[in-house]
């Protein structure tokens, strides 16, 4: 099992290293001096990885061909990692000094990841979404050897599932259960650990950079949200723990400048629109404003402008081609089927002040602090004359746009739903909202005053 489990994650990075050494091969891009080598050295290669390989799941619909075909990419840029590795070996030979730092994040990186890791295998699937939802289209997916009509999706016995959910987390899961051979309810849930690997990473990051505020709130929040949903296979926590990411990169990449985070941000988001339905939306509605913050202030013609190019691509492939499929197999949203019933619905719950006060009394509970503690620090800052700087408070504002656009979009939903009201916001509001909550605390952060020196704190 653990074998496995090394397999899979040197698969991804070797094929996402070899993808962004590819796709940067002509721009003789510079080495990478900035300060988040842990996140960009191994997370990013991952990340490009998995959406390779989900990519390659949905266009050959076999399995063993989208193995072979990452194989095959990833085996191709292996003299060239080699000459890299060497030199790297020579330059921490011709200079010790530059060997401690790095297992020091290393070391940081494993005692926070790890853990996650062992946990997510050594729990089964047997909880809620977990087993009923995206565990159980990755057990389909391994025994229909690919995403194909085998697979069962468009079965009605299978409805209960929402067969028309993305795909990337169950293809990863299968992948994992490929590498080691046969299907259990352990070892695919390493796809859950492999999914946060980029958020743990950058708290490794901001830890060896002495970031401490940063990356012990960040960790807080992850941790906190998600609780034991961080490792029992919830997708929800993981989507969260990445849209804080993502607002946490773009801030690095222009407080550091730091153009490669740029890119790091852009895998991120690309993750997260193939992730789950409420990730394309989350996406669209967050991330216009954080760049419209970042506007200007990260250099356009950067020579890593392969990384975002790339990751964007692959997103864009990957969720045109599940539509593709999703369509030939008559796949649809339970809450989208009949349009004229969903849209009745909520015409009836919108002129309803008691469903208003219902959907708005569970929002409030889930966001209401978040949005107390900013009302605390604006008026902290004003009062005593410590504004930070244009760009934080920019940055600051935009994330607070993008989480209330969201908690927006997700109260419309909710009128909409064919559930009862308020059995559906029992259920799952708490989980949606995850990515609201945390996206409010990183606004937090950013809207820190800066420490003396003008360090970030």
């Amino acid at each position: 099992m653990l074998s496995a489990v090394i397999e899979s994650l040197i698969l991804f990075w070797l094929t996402g290293w070899s993808v962004l050494w590819m796709a940067s091969a002509a721009s003789k891009r510079p080495a990478y001096s900035g300060s988040f080598v842990l996140s960009v050295k191994l997370a990013l290669p991952v990340g490009v990885g998995m959406l390779l390989r989900y990519a390659t799941e949905l266009l050959t619909a076999n399995s063993q061909i989208a193995e072979a075909l990452c194989l095959i990419i990833g085996v191709c840029a292996i003299p060239v990692l080699v000459r890299k590795l060497r030199g790297e070996f020579q330059r921490f030979k011709s200079q010790p000094a530059l060997l401690q730092p790095a297992l020091k994040v290393v070391a940081i990186f494993i005692v926070l990841w790890v853990p996650l890791a062992a946990f997510s295998i050594l729990d089964p699937i047997i909880v809620g979404d977990a087993k009923e939802i995206w565990f159980f289209h990755a057990k389909m997916i391994f025994y229909a050897q690919g995403i194909n009509q085998h697979a069962g999706f468009a079965d009605p016995a299978v409805l209960f599932s929402h067969p028309d959910y993305p795909k990337l987390l169950p293809a990863i899961g299968s992948a994992v259960a490929r590498i080691n051979g046969a299907w259990n309810d352990h070892l695919p849930k390493f796809s859950v650990a492999l999914m946060l690997l980029p958020a743990f990473t950058f708290i490794a990051d901001l830890l060896f950079q002495r970031r401490y505020l940063f990356g012990l709130v960040y960790l807080g929040l992850v941790i906190s949200g998600g609780g034991s949903l961080l490792y029992s296979g919830y997708v929800d926590p993981i989507l969260s723990a990445s849209a804080g990411l993502m607002a946490l990169a773009l801030f690095f990449a222009v407080e550091d400048g730091d153009d490669l985070l740029l890119g790091f941000a852009v895998m991120v988001a690309s993750l997260m629109v193939n992730l789950k339905s409420e990730g394309l939306p989350l996406v669209f509605l967050t991330l216009p404003p954080l760049l419209w913050a970042a506007y200007g202030k990260v250099k356009r013609d950067t020579e890593w402008k392969c990384v975002p190019v790339t990751s964007i691509i692959l997103a864009l492939v990957c969720s045109a081609s599940w539509v593709v499929i999703s369509s030939r197999l008559g796949l649809v949203n339970d809450m989208s089927g009949d349009k004229g019933a969903a849209w009745a619905r909520f015409l009836s719950r919108v002129s309803d002040p008691v469903q208003w006060r219902i959907c708005f009394g569970y929002f409030a509970q889930h966001l209401g602090n978040g949005y107390i503690l900013t009302g605390i620090l604006a008026a902290t800052i004003f009062r005593y004359k410590t504004m930070p700087g244009e760009f934080r408070f920019k940055m600051a504002l935009a994330a607070n746009l993008g989480a209330l656009s969201y908690a927006a979009f997700m109260f419309l939903v909710y009128l909409s739903t064919h559930h009862d009201l308020t059995w559906h916001l029992h259920y799952s509001s708490y989980r949606t909202l995850l990515p609201a909550q945390t996206i409010i605390g990183v606004s937090l952060l950013v809207w820190l005053p800066l420490a003396r020196g003008g360090r970030p704190i």
